[in-house]
């Protein structure tokens, strides 16, 4: 019976000091061991939230292509900006359909000392390359689709693209995204250090 009674006075008197020590000093360890991935994770949320936002822009390029039936160009400007536009049926001078977005987190339209992806879209060896569309002269690149939702160079021709993005610095953040000529279809890819993953 006094065994029962010293049981239920310690379990009532809570943690002894030693045992708040232990599980203190766990914490510690496990949060200083975990501030290096924490540190590459930030770089690399910001990377893909800014290719999100591409891909977000480009299928929304197509999807105004598509239900507009007007042709609908995708300008990159400088090294962190898109701007929508679309062609008159008429012709003449693109209209803009929204402000030029920045590229979120600091990214940056950027090519990274790496393999091309698995599509293989980028012989152009630059950040922006649509197929053999190297733009002649450094001219702002541009790209559009047409009214069947394919997707072209500026001249209304299908070609496939790709699209590099990354934080400078960092080849751990490098993102793509590939857009088959034919259909339009996006597909994007992120770099694990070792090959491009989708």
């Amino acid at each position: 019976m006094s065994f029962l009674m010293n049981t239920k006075n310690r379990s009532k008197k809570g943690f002894s000091m030693v045992e708040l020590i232990i599980v203190i000093g766990t914490i510690s360890v496990m949060t200083v061991l975990a501030l290096p991935l924490m540190q590459n994770s930030v770089p690399s949320l910001r990377a893909n939230a800014a290719m999100d936002q591409v891909i977000r822009l480009i299928r929304s390029a197509r999807h105004s292509a598509i239900s507009d039936r007007r042709i609908t160009q995708v300008n990159f400007i400088g090294n962190n900006q898109i701007q929508l536009l679309q062609v008159p049926p008429t012709g003449g001078a693109a209209v803009p359909l929204d402000i030029p977005s920045t590229l979120e987190g600091g990214a940056q339209f950027l090519q990274f000392a790496i393999p091309d992806t698995p599509m293989g879209f980028n012989a152009c060896n630059q950040p922006l390359c649509f197929t053999s569309a190297a733009l002649p002269g450094g001219g702002v690149p541009v790209a559009q689709f047409l009214s069947d939702g394919s997707f072209g160079t500026n001249v209304g021709v299908s070609a496939n693209g790709n699209i590099l993005i990354g934080i400078p610095g960092r080849t751990y953040t490098a993102r793509a995204i590939t857009i088959l000529g034919a259909t339009g279809r996006i597909r994007p890819y992120h770099w694990d250090g070792t090959a491009w993953q989708e």
